[in-house]
C-alpha cells in the first residue's frame, strides 16, 4: 500500500490534495487559504535541540538499510550531483545496493549540438555533465558493483507528445517544459516486479537541511518546492521515499540540522545568509555552498556541477527546450497549459522572478523547529 502522506499533503478547509496545483484551484474557487503538511506530528517530537543520536555517516547508513530492507526492488533517481551521490554511497558503505540506478536524459536531441566546455557552471551548462560526472560514475558502478542495473533513459522521443491537463496536477512548483517528460519512466525490470506485486520504489535525493535565524535563534524548517521535486503519481505502485527527509528516519535529518547550528554557532557572523531579508538569491547560492559541504562530508567539492537554476518554470536547464523547440507542437502545448493553469489561481499565489514573469506558486513551509540560540549581533 502506497504511503502518500508522507511525502507532504495540502488541506483545503475539509478537503485534501496531493497536488499543490489542485489544491490552489480549489483555494481560489472557495477563498480558503491552504495549509501544508509535512508530517508535523512526527517532527514536532523530535528534540531538535539536543545532540543527535547518530553521527552523521552512520545515519546514512542507516537509511539505507531501512529502505534495502523495507522493499523488494529499489531505484535511485540518480543526477551525479552531491544530494544523490551522498545517496548512493551510503547504500555503498552500508554493504547494500539499490537494485537500479536510473538516469534520464534527453540524448537524441542534444546530441552533437551543443558545446561541452568545463569553464560555465551557469545552469544553462547542465547537459555538460554527462561528459564530466555521469559517464564516469557509471562506468565506476557498472565496474565494481555489476549487480546494479544502470538505466538511461532518453526522452527526447516523448516531447512528441502533447502536454495534457492531468499532467499539470502531477508537478506541483516544478512546471519547467523538461520536468512533464522525465519522470514517468518504468523500465522493464520494475514493471515485472510491480506486475508481481513485488513492493517498489524510487529514491529521491531529497533535501539539505533548511534553516532559519530568527529573534535570535536558528530553526529547522521543511520547504514543499524541495519535497515537490518528485512527481505525486508518476507511476501507480510505486512508493516514492525522500532520502534525507523522511519521517522514517529522523535520525538522519537530526544529525544533519546539529552540523549546521554548529557551524552557526562557531560562525554567527553568517547568520545573515539565513535571515530573510534582502537578496535571497545570493544569499541562497552562498548558504547552499556551506551546508553541502558540513552534509556530504565525502562529496569532492571539486567535481563539475552546474549551478541549480534560478526558475521554476523557466529553468536553465531546460534552455536547449526554449532555444530549438520555440514553434515545437510540445512547447506549445506546455505555453498554453501554462496560462491556463496560471489564470486558474488566484494571484497572491503566484510567484513572480526578477524579471516580472510568472515563476510558479509560493513557497509553504512546515512549522519552526528550534536548534538552539545564536549569539549575533544581527538582529532580525
Amino acid at each position: 500500500m502506497l504511503d502518500l502522506h508522507k511525502n507532504g499533503y495540502y488541506t483545503v478547509g475539509q478537503r485534501m490534495y496531493y497536488s499543490k496545483t489542485q489544491a490552489l484551484i480549489e483555494a481560489t474557487q472557495v477563498n480558503i487559504h491552504p495549509e501544508w503538511h509535512y508530517n508535523d506530528d512526527v517532527f514536532g517530537q523530535v528534540k531538535w535541540e539536543q545532540p543527535a543520536a547518530l553521527d552523521l555517516r552512520q545515519a546514512y547508513q542507516q537509511r539505507a538499510r531501512q529502505l534495502r530492507d523495507k522493499y523488494d526492488y529499489l531505484i535511485l533517481s540518480y543526477s551525479g550531483g552531491s544530494d544523490t551521490w551522498t545517496a548512493l554511497h551510503s547504500f555503498l558503505s552500508a554493504g547494500v545496493t539499490p537494485d537500479e540506478i536510473l538516469i534520464r536524459w534527453p540524448i537524441k536531441a542534444t546530441e552533437g549540438r551543443y558545446q561541452i566546455t568545463n569553464t560555465s557552471r551557469d545552469s544553462t551548462n547542465l547537459l555538460s555533465e554527462w561528459d564530466f560526472v555521469i559517464k564516469h560514475d557509471l562506468a565506476f558502478i557498472a565496474k565494481n558493483y555489476p549487480n546494479i542495473k544502470l538505466t538511461v533513459y532518453d526522452w527526447s522521443d516523448d516531447i512528441n507528445d502533447d502536454i495534457v491537463e492531468n499532467d499539470w496536477y502531477s508537478v506541483n512548483d516544478h512546471m519547467n517544459p523538461g520536468v512533464f517528460r522525465k519522470f514517468t519512466v518504468v523500465g522493464d525490470r520494475e514493471r515485472q516486479m510491480l506486475d508481481a506485486g513485488k513492493k517498489t520504489a524510487i529514491i529521491w535525493g531529497i533535501d539539505k537541511p533548511q534553516v532559519k535565524f530568527d529573534n535570535g535563534n536558528l530553526y529547522l524548517y521543511f520547504l514543499d518546492k524541495l519535497a515537490n521535486t518528485r512527481c505525486v503519481d508518476a507511476v501507480q505502485h510505486r512508493n516514492a521515499e525522500l532520502f534525507y527527509w523522511s519521517p522514517d528516519c529522523t535520525d538522519l535529518v537530526h544529525a544533519q540540522a546539529r552540523i549546521v547550528y554548529d557551524y552557526f554557532v562557531q560562525n554567527p557572523e553568517q547568520v545573515s545568509l539565513v535571515d530573510w531579508t534582502g537578496d535571497r538569491g545570493a544569499k541562497k547560492r552562498k548558504f547552499d555552498t556551506i551546508v553541502r559541504g558540513l552534509v556530504y562530508p565525502d562529496w569532492n567539492t571539486n567535481k563539475f556541477q552546474a549551478l541549480k537554476p534560478d526558475s521554476m518554470v523557466w529553468c536553465g536547464n531546460d534552455g536547449w527546450m526554449f532555444q530549438n523547440l520555440t514553434d515545437h507542437r510540445y512547447l506549445q502545448s506546455w505555453k498554453h497549459g501554462l496560462d491556463s493553469i496560471k489564470n486558474a489561481v488566484d494571484k497572491k499565489y503566484h510567484q513572480i522572478n526578477s524579471d516580472g514573469r510568472f515563476d510558479g506558486w509560493n513557497g509553504f513551509i512546515s512549522p519552526m523547529y528550534k536548534l538552539g540560540p545564536i549569539h549575533s549581533s544581527i538582529v532580525v
